[in-house]
């Protein structure tokens, strides 16, 4: 994986304070925003109403990436030349397991996280 260390080698400036860049046919990680879709918004929604059931201990890990920085690396991909023909992972630097995702949830929407651990 190649990681820009600073804006002048064409990397955008992350909402947690990490870079961003992409290259033509770029990976992201999962995508979340404001108008977050697929698995996790019924993730989400099977969590505040009740009807989420876990499977396995949680561990699984993700990266993640805020819709707003999947914007500016595709910015940054129209206006750098040198970036084409290259191949980064977008995200947002850090893994996350399941239970740390399934926790914030839970925090944001006022749900108890430990109703739905073993």
């Amino acid at each position: 994986m190649r990681r820009p260390s600073c804006p002048r080698s064409g990397c955008a400036k992350c909402e947690n304070g990490g870079w961003a860049v992409i290259g033509h046919g770029a990976p992201f990680g999962a995508v979340y925003g404001a108008r977050v879709k697929g698995n996790y918004r019924r993730l989400l929604r099977s969590l505040v109403r009740d009807r989420f059931i876990p499977i396995g201990d949680g561990m699984n890990r993700r990266t993640l990436i805020h819709d707003r920085d999947v914007g500016k690396a595709a910015v940054l991909v129209m206006n750098a030349p040198a970036a084409a023909g290259h191949v980064y992972n977008v995200s947002d630097g850090q893994i996350h397991t399941l239970n740390e995702i399934i926790g914030t949830m839970c925090n944001c929407s006022g749900r108890d996280y430990q109703d739905f651990i073993a």
